[in-house]
């Protein structure tokens, strides 16, 4: 990544910071930096200092404008503001003392305002090293996007410097550097004028204004929208009047005959050369946030589906199962190893399980939740290496055990153990020694990292074994690994999934359950070692986005 990219990344992520809008991931993302980067820091102190002195400014000056002047006068108002009377309050004798501590005040007050002017002026100084040069908005998400012919193409990251968008189709989503957010609906032509400005030539957007960014703009062929703290659309259609529709908030329109209109919450108007007609305002004819959310899960678990083809295809890999669910597996309780050339044996048996929803919608996984719910294998040899790859859902470590992968058979040398322990750590055990014996296994910890946000949200889990050194994965990220060696061969033969316990030995009355409790919606067995470039691109192409 660029240094200009890196600067771009760090930017986008502060402005949602300060918008309130991080997610979990942008989250973890933006601490590493400033744990890393003494630059990062720096550029996140100076903007806490201006972001907080601009706020109190525009407050007090907002105030202060609204009591003096009062709103614009409009030539045609559609909605008249509804003013609430004062409440009149009684007079309250003062002292001599009580009006020196009104001078003092008022004199902390200048002061205080000129610091903040200070402050301000300061702040816009810094703005061109807080931004790169030129830069307008950041192109964060896209669906489906088919850009115009001729017209410049961007990937999702690309820092937009001015200029038209022109999309033949698909959506996408641009933050602008004052914190309003757009999403674009193809077809569509879309011109950034400024970093709180655009011109919609034609096509559909929604804009949604975070209190950073009032007076966020967008000027159409027909009218100018001026925001005041608010979520609206814009429609220009090839052949047909302007619109705009507010869905949130209000909204000033000026037309072309210079017609000042406000338009609140759930009004719609229509703009005609110089005509403006009301009509219902219509959020479903357009692409939200959220649906264009919706549209990434769709394209997110198309693309997944693909690279699952080819994974299954690695190789040694054992036992591939991607969880896709069809009526037939359902009504024959039959997960089905996806890896070439397996025996049927291989296939799971699924018991007492459920199927659920997966990672996106419309993707399969299986629901644990009780002791007898488990899927049964059969997968005899023995391996010098091994590893284990799952995506899960964990909703909870109440057990002594959450067992993901487990030998039924407890005392063949070799017999492997993959759970999450009651600490939440992820955890690969082998019998080096039979029963008995001082030490009969080997347990190798990572971490604990299923706690709090961690649980009920999708995360992969990896565990790889290279003969010398086992290493655990969370996220494509190592979170453990420890060199030791097992003095066997890794022996699997009969597995159970999800529900650790034996039904081979009874469990004795001390011994806590074992079952998973959660989600698992893909998993994996390979005969060879996978390397962190192989866990980190796995990740990648099956990485929801949901946390």
């Amino acid at each position: 990544m660029t240094m200009a990219m890196e600067k771009d990344r760090l930017e986008f992520l502060l402005n949602r910071y300060f918008d309130h809008a991080l997610g979990l991931e942008e989250k973890q993302e933006l601490e590493q930096a400033l744990l890393e980067s003494a630059g990062a820091r720096e550029t996140f102190w100076q903007r806490s200092q201006w972001h907080g002195a601009i706020r109190q400014w525009a407050e007090e000056e907002g105030g202060r404008r609204e009591m003096v002047e009062g709103f614009p006068a409009v030539a045609t108002p559609r909605v008249q503001p509804r003013v609430l009377p004062r409440p009149r309050r009684a007079p309250v004798a003062t002292s001599r003392r009580s009006r020196s501590v009104r001078r003092s005040s008022r004199v902390f007050g200048w002061w205080l305002s000129l610091a903040a002017a200070v402050v301000l002026v300061l702040g816009f100084l810094a703005w061109p090293l807080l931004h790169p040069p030129g830069q307008m908005a950041l192109l964060t998400h896209t669906a489906s996007v088919v850009w115009a012919e001729g017209a410049s193409a961007y990937q999702a990251g690309a820092a937009l410097r001015g200029g038209t968008l022109q999309l033949k189709s698909g959506a996408l989503e641009i933050e602008f550097s004052r914190g309003a957010r757009l999403v674009l609906e193809g077809p569509a032509e879309f011109e950034l004028l400024s970093t709180n400005s655009g011109a919609l030539r034609r096509g559909k957007l929604v804009a949604t204004v975070p209190e950073s960014a009032h007076g966020f703009t967008v000027q159409t062929p027909g009218f100018l929208v001026t925001d005041y703290g608010t979520q609206f659309g814009c429609n220009v259609p090839p052949n047909a009047p302007a619109e705009v529709h507010v869905f949130r908030g209000s909204v000033g329109v000026e037309t072309a005959a210079n017609v000042l209109t406000r338009l609140h919450e759930n009004q719609a108007i229509r703009v005609a050369n110089t005509q403006v007609e009301d009509i219902p305002a219509r959020p479903d004819a357009f692409v939200t946030e959220e649906k264009l959310a919706h549209f990434a899960e769709i394209r997110a678990l198309d693309d997944w589906r693909q690279s699952s083809r080819a994974m299954s295809q690695r190789p040694g890999m054992l036992v591939y199962y991607d969880f896709e669910r069809d009526g037939q597996e359902a009504a024959s309780r039959t997960l089905v190893n996806r890896a070439p050339n397996a025996s049927p044996d291989t296939n799971g048996t699924i018991e007492g399980c459920v199927w659920a929803d997966g990672r996106w919608p419309g993707k399969g996984a299986l629901k644990f939740d009780g002791e007898d719910q488990r899927v049964r294998l059969t997968l005899p040899g023995e391996y010098p290496a091994m590893t284990f790859v799952a995506f899960v859902q964990v909703a909870r470590t109440p057990f002594l055990e959450n067992s993901l992968i487990r030998a039924e058979g407890q005392n063949q040398l070799g017999g492997v153990q993959w759970y999450i322990s009651r600490e939440g750590a992820l955890t690969w055990s082998a019998r080096v020694a039979p029963r008995g014996a001082a030490s009969q296994w080997l347990r190798i910890f990572s971490a604990p990292v299923f706690r709090g946000q961690a649980l009920d949200s999708w995360h992969m889990v990896a565990t790889v074994y290279d003969g010398k050194t086992i290493t655990h994965y969370l996220d494509g990220k190592v979170i453990g690994i420890h060199s030791d060696r097992v003095p066997t061969a890794i022996t699997l033969d009969r597995l159970v999934v999800g529900n650790g316990h034996s039904t081979l030995v009874p469990r004795t009355p001390n011994e806590g359950a074992t079952n998973f409790s959660g989600r698992i919606d893909e998993l994996a067995i390979l005969s060879v070692p996978l390397s962190s470039e192989d866990i980190q691109r796995w990740y990648a192409q099956g990485h929801s986005g949901q946390d």
